[in-house]
């Protein structure tokens, strides 16, 4: 097994701390998620600042009646197996517990064949 420097050693701990049910622990940060994929040897797609376009609509009507940029955030992508994990999504951090397991699953496979 690959042994991680300090940085990302901490990251990877908080993973564990945040993939456990009802964790109070904090997720950790897009970049140091970054940093510890680009070391582990992980390849996917990182972006410094996303937004999110809000839509607002008027009832059950279908169209929309105002689009504006929202919150700027991160994202990081993995094409295999699919994640995407985007800070500025409104949902985000509805499912960091979910994102944290999935990205200890792929960590850990990357680290035992290794």
């Amino acid at each position: 097994m690959k042994k991680l420097n300090k940085q990302n050693q901490a990251t990877l701990q908080k993973l564990k701390a945040k993939s456990k049910i009802n964790s109070n622990a904090r997720m950790p940060s897009i970049k140091s998620i970054h940093k510890l994929l680009n070391e582990v040897g992980i390849q996917h797609r990182y972006e410094e600042e996303t937004t999110n376009i809000v839509e607002r609509r008027t009832g059950q009507r279908a169209y929309v009646n105002d689009r504006h940029e929202g919150k700027k955030g991160k994202l990081i992508q993995i094409d295999k197996p699919y994640i995407e994990l985007d800070s500025s999504d409104s949902y985000y951090s509805l499912n960091t517990f979910g994102y944290a397991n999935d990205l200890l699953d792929i960590i850990n496979n990357k680290l035992k064949n290794n």
